[in-house]
C-alpha cells in the first residue's frame, strides 16, 4: 500500500465567518436609525476632544431618511474653527467581545477624519479602530514602515491602542494597518470579530486584517464621529456628512458545558452553539457531508476530526477553535484536521495545529487542480 505525505502552504491568517453565513452569531442589539435613540446613544455636546479643531455639538447629530447624520461644519464656536458630530453607546449598551458591524457612507476631503471605533479607560486605556479615514495624510504599511500610502478614498486604516497594565507607559502597543478598499464615499459595511484571542477586520464581509489579541479584553464603548485632522491642511467642502445606515452587535451563541464526542455524527443535528470541544470520527469513524451541505463548527478548546471523513464537491466545512471558554479541561486550544478523503477546493483557509490525511489505511482524494500542494512523496 502506498502512503502519501504532502505539505500544504497555510496562510498566517485565520479568518472567521461573518453573521451573514454563520448562525453561531446571534444579534445582541441593533439600531437602524429610524430615530435618534437616546436610550442607546450619548450625543456629545460642547465636547472638546483633546483640543482638536472641532467642537462636538448635539445639533450636528440627527436622523434623516433612515440614516444617522454626523455633520461637520466650518464655523467658529467657542474658540474652534469647526463643529461636528459624535455619538457613543451608553453604559448599558457597552460591548465585550462579539461581532460589531455598521453600514456607513463617508465624505471625502483632505482634513476630514471620520472613524468607527471602540474605547475604554477602565481599567486601562484600550481602543480598537474599526476604521479611520484620514485623506491627505501619509499612511504606512504595518508590515513595512518604509512603504508609504498617500491616503485617498480607496484607503482605510485600522489601529489598536493598549496601555501597560500599570499605566506607566502610554500606548506602547499602537499597531496601525492600511487596507486597500473601494471608494469609501459609497456605502460599505465595516466590521470586526473580537474575541479574547483575536481581532479580525472586515470590509463588506471580506477580511482585511487579522490581529492576535494581546490584552484588549475590557467592556468597551462604541463610538462614531467625524473629526478634523489637526495635522493635515483642510481642503474639504462643507458641510460634510458621515451617514450611518445601522449599527449591529452580535454575540456568539456559546455553551461551555456542551461538547461533541462522537464516532459517527449526523451534521444535520448540529445546533449552531459554540461547544467546549468537538471530537468527531476517532479511528473507526466514517463521516461525510452531503452535496450542497454547508457546515460551520465552532469550539473553544479544540476541534478534532479523524477517521474516514469526506467533504464532497458542492459542500463546505468551516472549523474554528478560539479559546472563548476557560481551560478547565486543561486542554490547549488546538485545531486538528484528520480526514480520510478530502476535496481541497473546500479548504477553509484557517490555520490548523496539524493536518494529517490518509491515516488508518485510508485512500485519499486530491483534486488535481489544487495549487496548494508543495510536495508529494510516496513510498
Amino acid at each position: 500500500m502506498k502512503k502519501f505525505i504532502f505539505f500544504i502552504l497555510l496562510s498566517e491568517f485565520s479568518f472567521g465567518q461573518t453573521p451573514a453565513n454563520d448562525q453561531h452569531w446571534q444579534i445582541l442589539w441593533q439600531d437602524d436609525f429610524n430615530s435618534l435613540n437616546t436610550t442607546i446613544w450619548n450625543i456629545a455636546n460642547n465636547y472638546d476632544h483633546f483640543g482638536e479643531p472641532q467642537m462636538y455639538r448635539t445639533n450636528n447629530c440627527f436622523v434623516s431618511n433612515g440614516n444617522l447624520v454626523l455633520r461637520c461644519k466650518a464655523e467658529p464656536y467657542q474658540g474652534h474653527n469647526y463643529t461636528s458630530g459624535w455619538v457613543e453607546t451608553k453604559n448599558t449598551f457597552q460591548v465585550q467581545y462579539g461581532y460589531l458591524e455598521s453600514r456607513i457612507k463617508l465624505p471625502y476631503g483632505n482634513g476630514l477624519w471620520p472613524a468607527f471605533w471602540t474605547w475604554t479607560n477602565n481599567p486601562n486605556y484600550q481602543e480598537i479602530d474599526i476604521f479611520e479615514m484620514v485623506p491627505g495624510a501619509i499612511e504606512y504599511c504595518h508590515r513595512n514602515d518604509s512603504q508609504e500610502f498617500p491616503h485617498t478614498n480607496n484607503i482605510s486604516t485600522s489601529n489598536i491602542h493598549l496601555q501597560e497594565p500599570d499605566g506607566t507607559c502610554d500606548d506602547p502597543y499602537a499597531d496601525g494597518s492600511v487596507s486597500i478598499i473601494q471608494d469609501y464615499t459609497q456605502w460599505h459595511t465595516y466590521s470586526i470579530e473580537w474575541s479574547p484571542s483575536r481581532i479580525i477586520w472586515y470590509v463588506d464581509n471580506y477580511p482585511v486584517r487579522y490581529y492576535q489579541n494581546s490584552g484588549i479584553t475590557a467592556l468597551t464603548t462604541v463610538i462614531l464621529n467625524l473629526a478634523i485632522n489637526p495635522y493635515v491642511s483642510v481642503t474639504s467642502g462643507f458641510p460634510a456628512d458621515m451617514l450611518v445606515d445601522y449599527v449591529k452587535v452580535y454575540e456568539l451563541n456559546s455553551d461551555c458545558n456542551d461538547f461533541i464526542n462522537a464516532t459517527n455524527y449526523d451534521f444535520s443535528t448540529y445546533n449552531n452553539v459554540e461547544k467546549n470541544f468537538i471530537k468527531i470520527g476517532q479511528e473507526s469513524g466514517n463521516n461525510s457531508l452531503s452535496n450542497g451541505q454547508d457546515v460551520n463548527l465552532r469550539a473553544s478548546q479544540f476541534i478534532e476530526i479523524s477517521g474516514d471523513f469526506h467533504v464532497p464537491v458542492g459542500a463546505s466545512l468551516y472549523l474554528d477553535a478560539n479559546k472563548d471558554c476557560s481551560t478547565e479541561l486543561e486542554l490547549k486550544c488546538t485545531q486538528t484536521f484528520n480526514p480520510c478523503a478530502y476535496d481541497f477546493s473546500n479548504y477553509d483557509n484557517t490555520v490548523k495545529k496539524r493536518i494529517e490525511l490518509g491515516n488508518n489505511g485510508c485512500n485519499i482524494t486530491i483534486t488535481p487542480t489544487t495549487n496548494d500542494i508543495l510536495s508529494l512523496l510516496s513510498d
